[in-house]
C-alpha cells in the first residue's frame, strides 16, 4: 500500500460508482461543469449551472488534482465529511491529494467497493474533523483561482 487517507463519497441519490476502473484522465486544475458560483460585480451565488440567475456569468467549482475514473467521476480535492455527501466523486483531503495525484498515473487500476481486502491488515483510518458547512472560503477563493493556489504539490527529495 503507498497511501492510505478517509475520503468522502457520494450521498444517498448520487452514490459513487463501484465496480474496478483505470484512471483515464488527469487534469490539476479542474473546474466543475454543472455546480459553482454565479457571480455579477460583487454578488456571488452558489448555485447549479442549470439555474443559473440571469445576467451572472458562472464559474465551476475548482477540484484540484482532479484524477478521473469514469465519465464525470473523479477524485479530487474537497472536504472530507463524517457521512456520504459528494454528488458520486471521492473527495481527498487537501493535504493528501497532492500526493495522490503525483502517485497515480492515467492507466493505474482503481477498485472502489464498501470494502476492501486490505481493512482486515491495516482497519479504519480515522477521519479529519469536519469542515463544516459549505463554502468554508470566501467566494473570492472560488471564482479566481485562490483556491487552486492554496494547494501546493508536495516536493520529493
Amino acid at each position: 500500500m503507498l497511501l492510505a487517507m478517509p475520503v468522502s463519497v457520494g450521498a444517498p441519490g448520487s452514490v459513487t460508482p463501484s465496480g474496478n476502473f483505470r484512471f483515464f484522465k488527469k487534469v490539476e486544475k479542474k473546474r466543475a461543469n454543472s455546480h459553482g458560483y454565479a457571480y455579477k460585480g460583487n454578488s456571488v451565488k452558489k448555485t447549479l449551472l442549470s439555474a443559473r440567475p440571469a445576467g451572472y456569468s458562472f464559474k465551476g467549482t475548482p477540484m484540484p488534482y482532479w484524477c478521473e475514473f469514469k465519465p464525470n467521476y473523479g477524485f479530487h480535492t474537497g472536504w472530507v465529511k463524517h457521512t456520504p455527501c459528494t454528488h458520486g466523486c471521492i473527495r481527498m483531503h487537501e493535504n493528501l491529494s497532492p500526493k495522490f495525484f503525483r502517485l497515480v498515473k492515467v492507466g493505474t487500476p482503481v477498485s472502489i467497493a464498501y470494502s476492501q481486502p486490505e481493512d482486515a491488515t491495516y482497519g479504519k483510518i480515522p477521519l479529519p474533523p469536519d469542515a463544516g458547512p459549505l463554502p468554508d472560503y470566501g467566494s473570492e477563493m472560488y471564482i479566481g483561482d485562490g483556491y487552486f493556489k492554496r494547494h501546493k504539490a508536495p516536493v520529493y527529495n
